[in-house]
């Protein structure tokens, strides 16, 4: 199951540069790495707040992120 913030990540990925988070992006972004897999596969929803440090991270606005804004 994909949605925006899966297609997001992916569409940056290069055949050189792969998406991999590492410990300090789980602390920029406060979220721990099993939320952020349930939200990359769309179990989960994120919240506004880490909706809001991700579009912060990325520099993006939520619209880039998620469905309905």
């Amino acid at each position: 199951m994909s949605n925006k913030i899966d297609h997001f990540i992916k569409s940056k990925e290069t055949e050189i540069l792969k998406y991999s988070p590492n410990n300090e992006f789980y602390q920029r972004i406060g979220i721990n790495k099993k939320r952020w897999a349930q939200i990359l596969r769309g179990q989960k929803d994120p919240t506004l707040a880490e909706l809001t440090r991700l579009t912060n991270y990325f520099n993006v606005p939520a619209s880039q992120l998620v469905d309905g804004i």
